[in-house]
């Protein structure tokens, strides 16, 4: 079954790419209430973007929880900034901090900011400094420097330094 299932996965993506949505769509409907959280991240995206489906928030909300409840760190996240953008902060902070407590790079870092900024949250930059990095490791474009310098605002230049070279060792020694 579960063959079957990825057989129509790779149908479905390849609909997708070639923008034959309608088809796609079908395939990913039914893949989706089998329980597949990609296929179902997917539709999420499809309602949000209205590709081959009518746009629609609430559609895309509906199947992007589905797919968060299954774990799917994409679907928490893209969940989460859904809420936010519609003023429902508290579910979507918890979105949010679910899907960077699953190292999703975007999540780790978009939590950061908040918690940095004192957005939505309460300021911590101790908090700021740990999402960072965890963003950083991931590689995230913009999480090194917001984690320098986080380091450097909490901790002044010469406490940053060896805090970074501290992360810096903690890393290669991990490796």
């Amino acid at each position: 079954m579960q063959e079957i299932d990825n057989d129509l996965l790779n149908k479905a993506n390849s609909f997708y790419k070639n923008k034959n949505y309608l088809k796609a769509y079908s395939i990913y409907k039914l893949l989706s209430e089998k329980g597949n959280s990609y296929a179902q991240n997917t539709l999420g995206y499809m309602f949000y973007n209205g590709l081959g489906v009518e746009k629609t928030l609430s559609k895309a909300n509906y199947w992007w929880k589905k797919s968060a409840l299954n774990n799917n760190s994409d679907s928490q996240y893209q969940l989460s900034y859904s809420l936010l953008d519609e003023g429902q902060t508290e579910e979507g902070l918890y979105w949010l901090t679910k899907s960077a407590n699953n190292n999703h790079s975007e999540a780790c870092y978009a939590l950061g900011l908040k918690y940095y900024h004192g957005i939505d949250i309460e300021k911590n930059r101790i908090e700021a400094i740990r999402l960072f990095e965890i963003a950083s490791i991931q590689g995230h474009p913009n999480a090194s420097r917001a984690l320098v310098q986080t380091i450097h605002k909490e901790y002044g230049t010469l406490s940053a330094l060896k805090e970074l070279l501290k992360i810096f060792f903690t890393r290669k020694l991990n490796l």
